[in-house]
């Protein structure tokens, strides 16, 4: 959620609870669809680490969604456009179509994205055409569009469930919320993508890695390498055999496979001063 210039870069904790208020308001205006949209933006490092040693962090202050394959892709059909759940909760459309803003209030912006595929390029904004995907159509709406992300299977594969409690905004009073948010894999590969173009970006990622012990760090690699072998069957066996023979090596806090799946390369999070051996074998 981006706020005028005033916020817009700014790092303010202050805010983050009231910003989470305003998520909150956002995604259950948006109705069964909010089960389809992952949060992936600044207050991401706020639901990662609940109890933080220092002030909490709100990154960079946008409120940034990530749409389901399913949502894209029209394998389902909701009951509401995006557009016109957008509209009854008080956002209207900026000169930037992925982008829409509060009308009144701390006229917050909130910004649109999904998984990049052959049919939609990185970097660039997808609106789904009705006469190939009439369903996907009638999800976005008219005007809507997403920028492709190449991060997005990944965001979507790390996918948790935060429950947390919140202030409404309007005088809507407190409630329990569940956020769908991205996990610590697919924050830095949502941020790392970015860097080149938004420096800030680098200080939601070492805040997140600052705020989580290592050892706990390389332990949900290996548990969202597994969920990808096991839930979503994307792995392959020289891929699990690469990663299995890289964790019992000296150093190594924990790996898992990434890309688009059923090949690829692997990430491995190391101790400090610690190295991988030159005779690993990347084809093993």
């Amino acid at each position: 959620m981006a706020t005028d210039e005033s916020l817009s870069d700014a790092y303010d904790p202050s805010l983050v609870k009231t910003l989470l208020g305003e998520a909150a308001w956002l995604l259950r205006n948006l109705g069964f669809t909010a089960q389809h949209t992952i949060l992936i933006g600044g207050l991401v490092p706020s639901l990662l680490v609940l109890d933080p040693p220092g002030a909490p962090h709100l990154g960079t202050g946008d409120l940034d969604l990530c749409l389901s394959m399913a949502i894209v892709t029209g394998d389902t059909a909701e009951y509401e456009r995006l557009e016109t759940a957008l509209t009854l909760a008080g956002y209207e459309p900026t000169e930037f179509s992925f982008r829409w803003r509060q009308r009144d209030g701390l006229h917050l912006a909130v910004e649109f994205f999904c998984a990049a595929s052959d049919d939609r390029p990185a970097g660039k904004m997808f609106r789904p055409k009705a006469t190939i995907n009439p369903t996907a159509k009638l999800n976005f709406g008219p005007k809507l569009t997403a920028i492709a992300l190449d991060a997005g299977g990944v965001i979507e594969a790390d996918m948790h469930d935060i429950e947390i409690d919140v202030d409404l905004p309007q005088a809507a009073g407190r409630t329990r919320f569940t956020f769908r948010v991205t996990g610590l894999l697919g924050f830095l590969a949502a941020k790392t993508a970015a860097w080149c173009t938004h420096s800030m970006y680098v200080l939601d990622v070492v805040d997140a890695l600052g705020h989580v012990d290592a050892g706990a760090a390389g332990m949900l690699l290996d548990e969202s390498h597994e969920s990808l072998r096991r839930d979503f069957e994307v792995s392959t066996t020289t891929l699990d055999s690469l990663v299995e023979h890289l964790r019992g090596l000296p150093g190594v806090l924990g790996a898992r496979m990434t890309g688009a799946g059923f090949g690829g390369m692997v990430v491995v999070l190391m101790e400090a001063g610690a190295a991988l051996p030159s005779s690993v074998d990347a084809t093993r």
